[in-house]
């Protein structure tokens, strides 16, 4: 199962919120206004320009649509203030970043109720994002047991489906399941669907694989080694975090093989 998601597929939906923001301009090094509609599916961005209101601003020539990806966080950000020339001087901003394509941007509020409305602007953008993220994934619950019948999940200690970005803007849904480690090493098995009958790909697992957190950021992305993911949501990311960890924890203290007692009592 995969999907194109690239910045430029069509941005339509439902609107969730619309107003004005500053977005900084990275040639002028400045915070510019624009009308922002925000979208389920991504968000449109118009110079404001003179123009008279969010409807009328819509029928520019200028708009600018951007799709969601779920590859991506928003995060709040803090002026530098050693810097005079630091265009965040003035009011709250926070940025959306995006981690495939390498871009960001960056938003601001001023004003009086600058703080609260750029928490009112983060949360409808998370929640925009979220519900974009959650609809490519199929009905399923978090497993920690093996399947009766295919002896290949015996050592399974957590499986469900999850984002992998793939090449050319493709993002793909395995069905991804951690084993306990054997010796000195684990494995990370991606199959087709949660039957667990077709391979897509595995990752070993060892002492030295990098595992790596966007901390700081209400984001469901992750990633090992060289493979990017994403859960269905930020506390299912935790729960793949906290059983890799678990995992790399007892690799690196050259942790016995798990006996089935062990494993029953893992899970």
């Amino acid at each position: 199962m995969t999907f194109e998601a690239s910045l430029s597929q069509p941005v339509e939906g439902r609107l969730a919120k619309q107003g004005t923001l500053l977005m900084l301009d990275g040639e002028d090094n400045r915070m510019k206004p624009w009308t922002v509609l925000l979208f389920s599916s991504g968000f449109w961005a118009i110079p404001r320009d003179g123009a008279a209101s969010p409807q009328a601003a819509a029928d520019l020539c200028a708009a600018d649509s951007y799709a969601w990806t779920p590859f991506a966080e928003v995060r709040e950000l803090t002026a530098n203030p050693g810097s005079d020339d630091c265009p965040l001087a003035e009011g709250s901003a926070f940025a959306l970043n995006l981690f495939r394509e390498g871009l960001g941007f960056v938003f601001g509020t001023t004003g009086l109720g600058a703080a609260e409305e750029r928490l009112q602007w983060m949360a409808s953008m998370r929640a925009a994002l979220q519900g974009f993220i959650a609809s490519f994934f199929p009905p399923f619950s978090v497993s920690v047991w093996p399947l009766a019948g295919v002896p290949s999940t015996a050592t399974r200690v957590l499986a469900g489906y999850l984002l992998r970005d793939d090449d050319n803007a493709m993002v793909s849904v395995p069905y991804v399941e951690l084993h306990a480690h054997r010796r000195d090493s684990a494995l990370l098995v991606m199959y087709q669907t949660e039957t667990c009958e077709s391979l897509d790909g595995s990752i070993v697992i060892n002492p030295v694989t990098p595992i790596f957190d966007h901390e700081g950021a209400e984001t469901s992305c992750f990633s090992v080694k060289d493979f990017h993911f994403c859960a269905r949501s930020v506390n299912e990311k935790h729960l793949w975090l906290r059983a890799l960890y678990n995992i790399k924890v007892k690799l690196l203290n050259c942790a016995p093989t798990p006996t089935g007692r062990e494993l029953k009592h893992w899970r």
